[in-house]
């Protein structure tokens, strides 16, 4: 048996040792134990609780931060087995090529459209580091816009999706010595065992002028939600990997970001208002924005458009008045 877990006895972004208990139990006990196991059986995968053994799951809110992460966290050794045992490889390549849609195509290249715009220099000068390439939904769209893409990625089978296409996987000891324009953490950060090493590791490799891309699970009312009932019995995410609309609503979304084993760090806006100085970067935007395609091909066409154009509209509005929205792109100065 390896060793699966570590502690982190202090905050992994500010360091402070101060903060409050949300919520423990060990993984084995109810409702832990089920949570995981219709889980994993919906990507495909399984549970093997004898690595889990009775290691306590414990939600800590920072006092400085307001960041709230699990105190446990999985080794090196056990997040392999994480991401590449407990979840099937193939069911997972299934799901993200079922993503691979003419919607999806235009809200990931409008939202990239949107950062590139910000520089002035065309699509093709520009280079785009995708920092945990999965299997390249962003990637791919951003080599089609004619981007220069380098990405990240440790699973084999991802980065042999990536080569194929013509995406430059770096190791990330290398990235220290690169930099990029745009620099995207889709969510990423919220995986991460040392969020603060790692982003200023990706705040580092931010050439002039360029940005950092982050975006987590935002925190909603978990707070309450944990208070309130504790820990739900079945994933929020389960109606999507089975396909079954009759469980949506099961448990709420909101629990999504402390989802035990990999959302190891949930972040709110004054967590990463305080990352922004460490790493020596302002927040440019804290709201998901993208330029929207306008079809004039028919009157279906125009009447998509406008419906999309009014949704939007309507979604900016809202996230202009909202906070801890879950998006921030971090400036780098020199531009």
């Amino acid at each position: 048996m390896f060793d699966a877990f570590e502690t982190r006895k202090a905050c992994p972004i500010c360091g402070s040792a101060i903060g409050a208990i949300l919520y423990e139990r060990e993984y084995a006990a109810q409702p832990l134990r089920s949570l995981l196991t219709t889980y994993y059986a919906a990507a495909g995968g399984h549970v093997d609780w004898t690595i889990l053994g009775d290691v306590i799951f414990r939600l800590i809110e920072c006092s400085r931060c307001r960041l709230i992460y699990q105190e446990s966290v999985p080794t090196p050794r056990m997040l392999d087995e994480l991401y590449n045992v407990m979840i099937d490889q193939s069911f997972l390549r299934r799901f993200e090529h079922e993503k691979l849609t003419r919607d999806g195509w235009a809200e990931v290249s409008g939202e990239l459209q949107t950062l590139f715009n910000s520089f002035q220099k065309p699509y093709g000068k520009l280079t785009f580091l995708d920092f945990g390439f999965g299997f390249g939904r962003w990637a791919r769209v951003a080599k089609g816009m004619g981007a220069r893409v380098f990405a990240t990625e440790i699973s084999p089978e991802k980065k042999k999706a990536a080569e194929s296409l013509g995406v430059e996987i770096v190791d990330e000891d290398s990235l220290g010595q690169m930099q990029f324009d745009v620099v995207q953490a889709e969510q990423v950060a919220e995986h991460l065992t040392r969020p603060a090493e790692t982003l200023q590791m990706l705040a580092q490799s931010v050439a002039p002028g360029g940005i950092l891309k982050v975006a987590v699970p935002r925190p909603g009312k978990i707070k309450y939600l944990l208070r309130r009932f504790g820990m739900p019995d079945r994933a929020p995410q389960e109606h999507c990997l089975r396909h079954d609309a009759s469980l949506q609503g099961v448990s709420d979304e909101d629990y999504v970001g402390v989802f035990p084993l990999e959302h190891l760090n949930l972040f709110c806006d004054k967590t990463m208002e305080l990352l922004a100085v460490r790493l020596n970067m302002c927040i440019e935007s804290k709201v998901r924005s993208r330029v929207l395609p306008i079809g004039i091909g028919s009157r279906k066409d125009l009447i998509r458009s406008a419906g999309s154009l009014a949704k939007e509209t309507a979604r900016r509005a809202a996230g202009a008045f909202l906070k801890n929205r879950g998006y921030y792109v971090f400036r780098a100065g020199g531009m």
